[in-house]
């Protein structure tokens, strides 16, 4: 085989790769916790997220400045939920869905969005010396909540807020029920589990290079947690559009 008729073949590949439909994964079966480990990370937990929002003609003015008027708070809350609960308050029969669907398009109100991977950010501790001592890896998973509005003119849809939060576990799967609830399946993560040390590059009066000792966060997927989503809103900015 000549290398064109090779060339040839490797595009035809990857072509079809690119027209190939996108396939979501199926959704885990894994078993539901009825309480979750201990020294796992927790679950419960309450953030106030702020957005701030103007209307586009204010922005396309360079000297614009956002103040206190443009900012909108919430308070979102995730609680664990064992799964004897999930029973005993019918909500085993819910509909759980891969957490990227489309199901906001072209509808109005707030909408949930869980990260579909969860994301490895290194954390490094130092001493009093800026010296580092440990790198660990934890793992988050990114919350979206959004806010679709429709404009007046037309029956366009636009994002007026968004709040944003990570989340210490791997989303699964998500079960909306209303605007200012969702389940959420997820599978727990086991903290501060050692790794091998790493070598690790860094600038302390010059470049140097230390083998530091390693600890990672790791997804345990052999059960799933039920976390419930709620929140309400404390503070919305004037509707200005």
């Amino acid at each position: 085989m000549n290398r064109h008729h090779v060339f040839a073949v490797a595009s035809l590949a990857l072509v079809a790769a690119c027209e190939a439909p996108y396939k979501e994964p199926p959704i885990s079966t894994a078993p539901l916790l009825e309480t979750l480990p201990a020294h796992y990370r927790p679950i419960n937990r309450q953030d106030t997220l702020e957005s701030y929002w103007a209307p586009y003609e204010d922005l396309e003015d360079s000297l614009f400045q956002y103040t206190e008027a443009h900012r909108s708070l919430v308070l979102v809350r995730a609680q664990f939920v064992p799964a004897s609960a999930m029973h005993q308050n019918g909500l085993d029969t819910l509909t759980f869905q891969n957490t990227f669907h489309d199901s906001h398009l072209n509808r109005t109100g707030y909408h949930w969005y869980f990260g579909y991977h969860h994301d490895t950010q290194p954390e490094v501790t130092r001493d009093t010396n800026e010296e580092p001592q440990r790198l660990a890896l934890p793992i988050t998973n990114r919350l979206l909540l959004t806010e679709y509005r429709r404009w007046k003119t037309n029956d366009a849809v636009y994002d007026r807020n968004s709040y944003s939060v990570d989340y210490p576990f791997h989303t699964v799967a998500i079960a909306p029920v209303s605007d200012s609830v969702v389940y959420v399946r997820a599978y727990p993560l086991r903290p501060n589990v050692p790794r091998p040390d790493t070598l690790y590059t860094y600038f302390h009066q010059g470049e140097k290079k230390k083998r530091l000792p390693c600890v990672a966060d790791v997804v345990d997927s052999t059960y799933q947690a039920t976390i419930r989503f709620s929140f309400r809103v404390l503070r919305h900015s004037p509707n200005l559009d």
